[in-house]
């Protein structure tokens, strides 16, 4: 899905720790999180979900494990995935 989406044009970034990374895309987004989980030599529950942010890091929805991006909090039962890979 395109970040062009009337409701989702503010999706700019992804947020790892204190990092920024710009995005294109959710799939973009999506695919550098599940090649980072590749890489990682730890406990898959030790890495935290990317947020996806605004362009000054304001939280907007996340990345899970599996890839999926989801508009909404974490924690909130009513998030809306925009992306399956």
């Amino acid at each position: 899905m395109p970040l062009d989406c009337a409701n989702l044009v503010r999706v700019t970034h992804m947020r790892v720790g204190d990092r920024l990374y710009p995005i294109d895309s959710y799939e973009q987004a999506s695919t550098m999180f599940r090649a980072a989980l590749d890489a990682w030599d730890g406990p898959q529950d030790a890495v935290p979900d990317p947020a996806l942010c605004d362009e000054d890091g304001h939280e907007l929805g996340y990345v899970s494990h599996s890839g999926r991006c989801w508009i909404g909090r974490r924690a909130d039962s009513h998030a809306t995935c925009v992306y399956v890979p």
